[in-house]
């Protein structure tokens, strides 16, 4: 019988999921039982959902107190001292 190029043995195919999940970073949205000859995998969504209510917030912290200057003031002076968009690339080779 021919090999089709399946991993059978159960060390091996650890090493590859191993490889896949860390390349990717993805191992903390997944679960996976490994056997011999056989892996199955899920995805728990319970930490794809946590990660995305999560997902674009910055927290910032200043010594400056509040009263002297408030949260949308801290957020604009960060994003005032950052350029974005197209002048972000050339700003980058100006030093």
């Amino acid at each position: 019988m021919a090999d089709t190029g399946h991993l059978k043995d159960a060390v091996r195919i650890g090493v590859r999921v191993g490889k896949v999940i860390n390349k990717r970073r993805v191992a903390k949205h997944f679960t996976a039982a490994l056997g011999e000859g056989s892996f199955t995998w899920a995805r728990d969504q319970a930490s794809i959902d946590t990660e995305a209510a999560l997902d674009g917030i910055y927290v910032l912290r200043t010594p400056v107190p509040e009263a002297q200057l408030p949260a949308p003031a801290a957020v604009a002076a960060v994003a005032s001292t950052r350029p974005l968009g197209p002048e972000a690339a050339l700003a980058g080779g100006s030093a």
